[in-house]
Order: structure tokens, then sequence, then C-alpha cells
């Protein structure tokens, strides 16, 4: 079972509620605030591209989905960037908001995270802000780019 967690704020609220996704077979189970309200399942064909039976849930649905778009845009990333450079040994999730991204050893580091910091926006599909860490696997030298 994967589990995302982040804030939304709901209709006519100011103040952020906390909401966790359990996703489990196929299908979402919303808890806001610690209680569950609801489950939801990918729909193609609905223009929120999900769809529930639990009223609760309906007006939260487009918010919800746009939060569970960007964590999927995010892994994809940390993916993709391995196949874009093939220096990178690994990349890991420290955080919701950190990226470590793990080169070579026997590559120029310096040369590397200049090409990073110059192309990097060419693959970034998201929005939200994520700190990119680079690190060469048998050095303590990092270099942070700031992303969005």
């Amino acid at each position: 079972m994967n589990s995302y967690h982040f804030h939304i704020y709901p209709i006519d609220t100011q103040h952020p509620q906390d909401c966790i996704v359990h996703f489990d077979r196929g299908i979402y189970h919303i808890l806001i605030e610690g209680k569950q309200i609801g489950m939801m399942v990918k729909d193609k064909g609905d223009e929120m591209g999900y769809a529930t039976q639990d009223e609760a849930l309906r007006p939260l649905i487009e918010e919800i989905g746009g939060h569970l778009h960007e964590i999927h845009l995010r892994e994809k990333f940390a993916i993709d960037i391995r196949s874009f450079w093939t220096v990178i040994v690994e990349t890991a999730f420290v955080n919701d908001e950190t990226l470590m991204v793990y080169i070579n050893p026997d590559a120029d580091f310096n040369e590397f995270a200049d090409c990073v910091k110059d192309t990097i926006y060419d693959y970034v599909e998201f929005d939200e802000h994520l700190n990119l860490i680079l690190s060469q696997m048998d050095s303590e030298e990092v270099v942070d780019i700031q992303i969005n």
C-alpha cells in the first residue's frame, strides 16, 4: 500500500487540513484530519480524473487529485533523470521536498552540476518546490539546486 500525505484547503476554509491518501488495489482511501471521509478510484472519463460515491469527498476530489498528480510527476522525475544523465547512480527522496542524486565517482562533479543547473527545467513538469541535492558517491561535496 502506498500512502501520501499533504494539506488541503476544503471549500470555504482558510485553514489547512491534514489529508492522508492510502492507495491499495486501485482504490484511494481518503482521510481528512484522521477521519476517513471516503474512497475514490481513477476514472479517465470523468473531468476530475477520479470518481467517488461518497458525498463528503466529492467537493474535494479536484484538489486531492491535483496533489496526487503533483506527487506522481515528482516521483516520475526522480526516475526519469536517471535515464537523462547516465552518470546518475541513484536517486532517493530524503523527504517530501528533497531529492538526493548520487553520481558516479568517476564523473566530473563540477561539470555535471553546471550541466544540471543549466538544463534541469527542461525536465521539470511539476509546480511544487523541490531541493535537488547532487552528491558524488565517494565525496562529501554537495550542490543544492532549488527547483520551482
